[in-house]
C-alpha cells in the first residue's frame, strides 16, 4: 500500500500541474533566449528516476536549476526586480511546480526520510553535472553555449568571493571552463602534447661526448661531427684597443683622465697534411701561442658551423675549452617553444576562472623555472661532455702533433 500511494500521487500531481500550466504568451517571448527554454509539462513528461520518490527529487532539482537559469542569464536584473514579465511568468510557474510536487510528498515523511529527501534534493539542485544534464535534455547546443559562456565566468567569481567573505568552503568552487575556452585549450593541447612528447624523447636519448664513436657529439636526434685539426700557427698579428676615460666634478670642470690598453693576438692554425686546412685563432695571448708554435684545435660542426670546442698549445702542453660553442651544440632547437606555449594556456584557463592577476604572476613563475632547469641541464651536460672528451681528444691531437714535429724533423733533415 505504501509503495502505490506515491505512484499515484505522482499522476495526480501530473495532471494537475499540466492542467495547472498559464497559458502562454502571445508571440515570442522577452529576453528572447526564454523561448528555448521548457515548460512545465515537458520537465514533467522527459524527467524520470528509478521510482516515484527519485522522480519527484529529479523534477523538483530540475524546476530549482531552471528558475536558477532564469535568475544567472538576467545578468543581475533578477536582484533589482528588475524581470521582464515573461521572465516573472516562467519563474512562477516553475515555483508552482515545485511547491505542488514537494508540498503533498514532504508532509507525508517521517523526520529521517524528509532529511533524506532534502539531502538528496540539495545534490541535484547544486550539481553541475545536473545542470549539464538538464541542458542537454532540453536546450539546443547553441542555447547551452550561450548560457555557459555568459553565466561561469561570473558564477565562479562569485563563489570564490563568497569564500573569501563568509570562509572557505562555504560554496561550491568546482572548476569550469566556459566551451569557447575549453574547445582553444583542447586545440592547443593538440599541440603541445606531441611538442611534449617530442622533449621528452629527445631528453632521454644519450647526451656528449661517445667513447665508442670519437667523431661524434651525441646531443638528442642528431648526431654532430666532431674533428681535430693540428697544424703550425702563422701570420700572427697584434692589434692594440686603446680606451680613454674622463670624469667630471659637478661644475662641469675635468678632474682626471684615464687610459686602458687591451692588446690582441691572432693568427691561422694552417694543417700541414695533404688537407691544407686553416683555423683562424683569436686566443694566442691566452694560451701563450707564438709563430711557428705547434697547435691542435677540436671542431664542432652543427648547421654547417664549425664550433671551437678546445684548443691545445703542444709547446707548454695547456689547452683551453670553449663552454658556450658545446651549450650551442647541446641545446634543443624547440625548447622555447614548449614554456611558451603552456604559459598561454595557463593564462586561458586563469583567465576563464576569473582570477586574471594570478596568471601573470603563475606565468612568470612556471617560465623561470622552465629556464633556470634548463640552463642547469645544459650545464652539466657540457661538463660532462669535457670529463668524458677532454683526455681522448688531447691524446689525439697530441699523437698528431708528434707525428707532425717528426715529419718536419724529416723534411728539415732532408
Amino acid at each position: 500500500m505504501h509503495r502505490v500511494l506515491p505512484s499515484l500521487l505522482l499522476i495526480y500531481l501530473t495532471s494537475r500541474l499540466g492542467a495547472a500550466q498559464p497559458a502562454p504568451a502571445q508571440g515570442p517571448l522577452q529576453p528572447a533566449h526564454l523561448n528555448g527554454m521548457p515548460n512545465v509539462q515537458q520537465v514533467l513528461q522527459s524527467v524520470r528516476g528509478g521510482n516515484a520518490r527519485e522522480t519527484a527529487v529529479k523534477q523538483v532539482a530540475a524546476f530549482r536549476q531552471l528558475r536558477e537559469m532564469i535568475e544567472k542569464a538576467s545578468g543581475g536584473r533578477v536582484y533589482g526586480n528588475e524581470l521582464t514579465p515573461d521572465e516573472q511568468r516562467l519563474m512562477t510557474a516553475y515555483a508552482k511546480a515545485i511547491a505542488d510536487i514537494a508540498g503533498p510528498i514532504e508532509r507525508s515523511l517521517s523526520q529521517q526520510e524528509r532529511r533524506d529527501w532534502f539531502a538528496a534534493r540539495s545534490r541535484l539542485e547544486t550539481s553541475d553535472d545536473y545542470r549539464d544534464e538538464l541542458l542537454k535534455q532540453f536546450f539546443t547546443a547553441e542555447w547551452s553555449d550561450w548560457y555557459l559562456e555568459t553565466t561561469i565566468s561570473a558564477d565562479q567569481a562569485r563563489r570564490r568571493k563568497l569564500d573569501r567573505t563568509m570562509g572557505k568552503g562555504f560554496s561550491s568552487t568546482k572548476f569550469e571552463l566556459v566551451p569557447s575556452i575549453r574547445r582553444t585549450i583542447y586545440m592547443h593541447l593538440a599541440v603541445v602534447i606531441p611538442l611534449l612528447a617530442l622533449a621528452w624523447r629527445r631528453e632521454t636519448r644519450r647526451f656528449g661526448f661517445d667513447q665508442e664513436k670519437p667523431d661524434l657529439v651525441l646531443a638528442g636526434f642528431g648526431d654532430y661531427p666532431l674533428r681535430t685539426l693540428t697544424g703550425i700557427v702563422s701570420d700572427v698579428q697584434e692589434t692594440t684597443t686603446i680606451t680613454k676615460t674622463a670624469s667630471y666634478d659637478t661644475d662641469g670642470k675635468l678632474v682626471s683622465v684615464g687610459e686602458y690598453k687591451t692588446t690582441t693576438r691572432f693568427g691561422v692554425l694552417r694543417s700541414v697534411d695533404s688537407s691544407g686546412e686553416s683555423h683562424e685563432l683569436t686566443d694566442l695571448g691566452r694560451l701563450g701561442l707564438d709563430e711557428g708554435h705547434v697547435a691542435s684545435v677540436a671542431l664542432l660542426t652543427r648547421l654547417g658551423k664549425d664550433r671551437r670546442v678546445l684548443l691545445v698549445n703542444h709547446m707548454n702542453q695547456s689547452w683551453y675549452r670553449s663552454d658556450e660553442n658545446v651549450r650551442r651544440a647541446l641545446k634543443p632547437w624547440l625548447w622555447p617553444v614548449l614554456p611558451l606555449t603552456w604559459g598561454v594556456l595557463l593564462v586561458i584557463r586563469l583567465t576563464a576562472y576569473g582570477e586574471t592577476w594570478v596568471a601573470p604572476a603563475l606565468e612568470l613563475t612556471a617560465l623561470v623555472g622552465y629556464f633556470v632547469w634548463r640552463s642547469r641541464v645544459t650545464k652539466r651536460r657540457v661538463e660532462r661532455f669535457f670529463n668524458d672528451a677532454t683526455g681522448p681528444l688531447i691524446d689525439r691531437t697530441r699523437r698528431r702533433a708528434d707525428e707532425l714535429v717528426e715529419e718536419l724533423d724529416d723534411m728539415m733533415r732532408s
